[in-house]
């Protein structure tokens, strides 16, 4: 990779912006090398017996969750189909409307010329995000350096302008979320977001203005993309905020305020395919329900701030972390970058806006231990939707990070009296913050746990005191690269071992297992359901093309099916029967005791697949409906011991209008033809003596429509979460299609804003 470096900018110096980004090939490139070290473990083909190195340690939802998706994703593209139904997880669900998906990022459509979308691509994309973060702050400071009133010559911008690409694309959210690649990949967006509206407002021209607005549009665009939306919320506040400074500062502000708004929408309108599903879904999921408790869960303690000295000190891994709250961000950005961050003397308008910006991110990422975080959630869009309060930590470490930079500058220029009294209370302040933190938190710590505490403690007290000295020796002129090199070393050690671990993430993934063989050659629709003892992962039938009712944890699942499924209780319950779960997966050290599970594959060497004789089929005829008023009304009705399914499908009352009031028998003849049963599309030829309704095992949700002999028939929400239509007596043929209105009208403004976009990119080209 390194080897392409030099053909790269020998291709670029041939060109006018080429000649303009050749200069900066050195701090490019090193940018690069510190992000191949860090993830050594990416590149290096060293394997242990429990594996080869892999990140992040315990898989974390890269391995659960997002290799599945793109491993979907990819073999979606590959089949030219756009997925806007997930059949093989939670008994059907919108998959498109799923933001985290990923599936529209244009990053991520490499991956789709891959036959079998290994784990290393993953951990590559990991790695590429990171290094963009750097590049975009190296960017975003270099750019700002050139507001101070002694703009320092070359090399020592570009020094300071990498310390801050270092610091950010090393600070703790990017190594706490190493395993989260979408939330790395929107969080990398920030510092291109700041460079963008400083451009906008700072440019000499309207014309300069507008060729940096269109960059606005595509980072927006593709931050959405990305895929997570609480950093995406965390972009949304950088930029408001920014737009403050804008209205404050005064220079060009009607301007940047208009083309921010107007570049915005653009990126809005661009991404609508994603964003309108995506918006439509949130009512049917949990992230509709948070109550303040649960939308600050994730809240940085007072006493988590010490973390922001030395990782150590809680435990920067999820293996080593100790503390008693939730695990959360940190805001670490390196000791070396909060001393040269409090020595920065930028001019007053940027001093105030950036110890602003820090001031402000820290108060939101402490959530509920302050009162801040409550006035947003009451009166701020957006802030009742998220429980990631602790994130907001990425706007501070942005913040210091282009601080340090500009203190790096003023050590070069000179330290004068002032910044070492400065320097001797930060010292002050590390040390002692490192003891107070480790005491308050420990006290509430179990006794086999205080041990790993002192251990912490130790490394955390022992580094801030050699960063520091090491600092201190360094506050010269001659010694800015020596600064610079101090905080790679300070973060290259203190992250790149860290997240690391030795496993097998194909391990819960058995392509070939004789099991999933057998699974495959039965006749479909049915579904499977996978005992949590099983060493295959939740989301294995995902990957394996088999239909599951279960599936990893996921905020964005739909309430219904998550509290039916809940509610199931044992096997032999009228709930289980309705989910259609033909077989069950079962580890061979849990057999499945109950009659009505029979045996009918033991050949593979992990796992027995046990036939479910009680289940119900994918879709079953009712004569009659039972009317309830409420949800929970039909699902206590079902939980009723004299429930008969096949008698009977609970309705709501609010739809009662459509059906009739008629009292249907039991049809003494019935014929159902699946003719056609596709994810988004099912063709069912029906004849019966009696009218009554088709009931479908299928989660139900806006979008699904349906017409029988070609006339449009509503598709009822049925059984507390499934789907039935009423069916009239004799001859039919119906046909039920997903096409929610939220995707034909997103895909028609994401058309639209590609071609407002390109049509304004061929402008500007033409008239230069």
């Amino acid at each position: 990779m390194l080897s392409s470096f030099p053909k790269l900018f020998g291709f670029l110096s041939k060109t006018a912006f080429g000649r303009r980004i050749a200069r900066h090939r050195l701090p490019i490139l090193c940018l690069a090398v510190t992000v191949a070290l860090f993830f050594w473990s990416v590149w290096l083909p060293i394997r242990t017996p429990q594996g080869r190195w892999v990140i992040p340690q315990g898989g974390g939802d890269a391995t659960s969750y997002l290799w599945p998706n793109y491993r979907y994703n990819a073999a979606q593209i590959r089949q030219g189909h756009i997925p806007l139904w997930n059949p093989t997880l939670y008994g059907g669900a919108p998959y498109l409307a799923d933001i985290q998906n990923g599936f529209w990022y244009p990053p991520n459509w490499w991956l789709a010329f891959l036959p079998d979308v290994p784990y290393r691509a993953l951990e590559v994309m990991v790695a590429l995000h990171v290094f963009w973060a750097g590049l975009g702050m190296y960017a975003l400071a270099w750019q700002l350096l050139k507001f101070q009133r002694h703009p320092p010559p070359l090399p020592v911008a570009q020094s300071s302008a990498l310390l801050a690409g270092i610091a950010f694309q090393f600070s703790d959210v990017f190594i706490t979320h190493s395993g989260n690649l979408n939330t790395l990949a929107v969080s990398a967006y920030l510092p291109w977001l700041w460079l963008c509206l400083v451009q906008m407002q700072f440019a000499p021209t309207f014309r300069r203005a507008v060729a940096w607005g269109l960059g606005f549009s595509a980072v927006v665009a593709l931050a959405t993309l990305a895929g997570h939306a609480p950093s995406l919320h965390s972009l949304a506040v950088a930029e408001g905020l920014y737009l403050l400074f804008a209205l404050w500062q005064g220079t060009h502000r009607w301007r940047t305020l208009f083309l921010a708004g107007y570049f915005a929408m653009l990126g809005v309108a661009i991404t609508a395919v994603q964003l309108l599903p995506s918006i439509e879904l949130i009512p049917f999921t949990p992230r509709a329900e948070l109550d303040y408790a649960k939308a600050t869960a994730y809240s940085l303690p007072w006493n988590g701030l010490a973390g922001w000295i030395s990782p150590l000190l809680f435990g920067r891994g999820i293996m080593q972390f100790w503390a008693t709250w939730e695990r959360v961000e940190l805001g670490f950005t390196g000791l070396t970058t909060l001393t040269l961050a409090l020595l920065a003397r930028p001019p007053r308008a940027w001093r105030w806006a950036l110890w602003g910006v820090v001031g402000i991110a820290t108060l939101l990422a402490l959530g509920s231990n302050t009162p801040f975080y409550r006035w947003a959630y009451d009166y701020l869009p957006g802030f009742a939707s998220f429980r990631t309060s602790a994130r907001f930590v990425l706007l501070a470490n942005g913040g210091i990070s282009i601080l340090a930079a500009l203190g790096l500058v003023q050590v070069w220029q000179g330290l004068q009296r002032k910044h070492w009294v400065v320097f001797g209370m930060w010292g002050g302040v590390a040390v002692s913050g490192l003891l107070l933190g480790w005491w308050f938190a420990s006290r509430t710590l179990p006794s086999e746990r205080q041990l790993a505490s002192q251990y912490h403690l130790a490394w955390a007290v022992g580094i801030a005191l050699l960063t520091l000295l090491f600092c201190a020796a360094f506050f010269h002129k001659r010694w800015h690269r020596a600064l610079l090199a101090l905080l790679i070393g300070e973060m290259l050690g203190l992250g790149a071992w860290i997240e690391v671990d030795s496993a097998f993430p194909a391990a819960g993934y058995p392509t070939t297992s004789a099991a999933v063989q057998f699974l495959r050659s039965q006749t479909p629709p049915f579904r499977i359901e996978i005992l949590q003892e099983t060493h295959w992962q939740e989301s294995a039938p995902q990957v394996l093309a088999l239909e599951a009712v279960g599936g990893v944890f996921h905020p964005l699942r739909i309430s219904n099916y998550q509290n039916y499924y809940g509610a199931v209780g044992n096997r032999a319950s009228n709930l289980y029967r309705l989910l259609n779960v033909k077989f069950v997966v079962s580890p061979k050290s849990l057999p499945m005791g109950d009659a009505q599970y029979v045996p009918v594959f033991v050949d593979d060497p992990q796992v027995d697949v046990y036939l479910n004789t009680q289940t119900l089929p994918r879709l079953y005829w009712v004569p009659n409906a039972q009317w309830v008023e409420t949800p929970a009304d039909a699902l206590h009705t079902m939980q009723s011991p004299t429930y008969e399914p096949n008698q009977q499908v609970i309705l709501l009352q609010a739809e009662r209008a459509c059906c009739s009031d008629t009292t249907n028998s039991v049809p003494t003849q019935l014929n159902l033809a699946l003719l056609t049963y596709q994810a988004e599309r099912q063709q069912v030829q029906i004849e019966s003596d009696q009218a009554g309704y088709l009931v479908f095992s299928e989660t139900w949700y806006p979008g699904w429509q349906a017409t029988l002999n070609g006339k449009s028939v509503p598709v009822l929400r049925a059984n507390y979460t499934f789907r039935a239509i009423p069916i009239p007596q004799g001859k039919s043929e119906l046909i039920v299609w997903y096409q929610p209105l939220s995707w034909q009208v997103g895909k028609w403004l994401s058309l639209l804003g590609l071609l407002v976009f390109g049509v304004s990119v061929w402008n500007l080209t033409r008239t230069r």
